[in-house]
């Protein structure tokens, strides 16, 4: 069986990607007791993801997948620096699911048209340095 790296400590995401995996042992920063703080310094969901997935990469020696995703809010005109994703610098400490909602109701409380849609960018990185992203 192929083996690969999931550039993640996200369980929600390790526990989705094993189940469209399923063919990988996929192994994940939590097996191999390996962290790393990748900067995520870019408005472009490119960038962060291949960022993300080329740091993973360095340190797991495996091909490496991860992402990068923005959830928009379509009055806030697809401005990255507007998405629900920047409002998380706000965020000082560790919160509940309530709070976050509690939280994410007050920022969209001005807001008519709350229409939205979630963008996500996928990153493979090969120990060559081969990437593709999608």
């Amino acid at each position: 069986m192929k083996t690969i790296f999931l550039g993640t400590t996200n369980v929600s995401k390790i526990k989705t990607y094993k189940v469209f995996l399923k063919d990988y042992n996929v192994v994940t920063p939590l097996d191999k007791w390996i962290f790393v703080d990748v900067k995520e310094n870019s408005y472009s969901l490119v960038e962060n993801s291949q960022n993300k997935a080329l740091e993973w990469a360095k340190l797991s020696w495996l091909p490496t997948i991860s992402e990068d995703s923005w959830f928009y809010i379509n009055e806030l005109n697809w401005n990255p620096w507007v998405s629900v994703k920047t409002w998380w610098c706000e965020i000082e400490n560790e919160m509940s699911q309530k709070e976050y909602n509690d939280f994410f109701i007050n920022k969209i409380l001005s807001i008519k048209d709350t229409s939205c849609y979630f963008y996500t960018v996928l990153s493979l990185w090969f120990p060559d340095g081969f990437a593709i992203s999608i």
